[in-house]
């Protein structure tokens, strides 16, 4: 389990726990006012340890870069997990700007021949990148590429 979801889920329960324990010593108070007092405490700090903190800690996890590396292609080959590192160098660099599909196909190895993702868009090409890079992903991103004559024209990460 991710670290922030650990906090997140300890945040809560400190809230409820906290809450409880406010609730309970409301009812041994007779005068009205404290009562109101406690009510206003307990709704506060409820809110400020069960609201605030983890959308500080939520927040806080768009802060953070995702691990990204100098394409190589003989890691893109060998490494699945590696593709979604060297995929914003590769975009970057516009390395496969114009290539022969020979060219694209020695760099990047061979293409996903039996995937249904994207068929809609025209793509001529397309390889599997990995998971979302988003704290809360559920997507994969793939590489689309469109040919020409043989010849790129167009490449695009997109997730599915």
């Amino acid at each position: 389990m991710k670290t922030e979801t650990l906090i997140i889920i300890s945040a809560i329960i400190s809230c409820l726990i906290i809450s409880y324990l406010i609730f309970r010593s409301i009812d041994k108070i007779t005068s009205p006012f404290k009562k109101i007092g406690f009510w206003i405490i307990s709704i506060t700090s409820s809110f400020i340890i069960g609201f605030i903190i983890p959308v500080v800690i939520f927040l806080n996890s768009f802060g953070k870069p995702y691990p990204s590396e100098d394409f190589n292609s003989g890691i893109w080959k060998q490494n699945e997990a590696k593709k979604i590192e060297l995929i914003d160098d590769l975009v970057n660099k516009k390395l496969l700007d114009n290539l022969p599909k020979n060219e694209v196909i020695e760099l990047l190895g061979n293409p996903l021949t039996d995937s249904g993702y994207f068929k809609q868009s025209g793509r001529d090409m397309i390889y599997y990148l990995g998971p979302e890079r988003h704290p809360f992903g559920v997507d994969s991103e793939w590489l689309l590429i469109w040919l020409e004559n043989d010849e790129v024209i167009r490449y695009e990460v997109r997730t599915d």
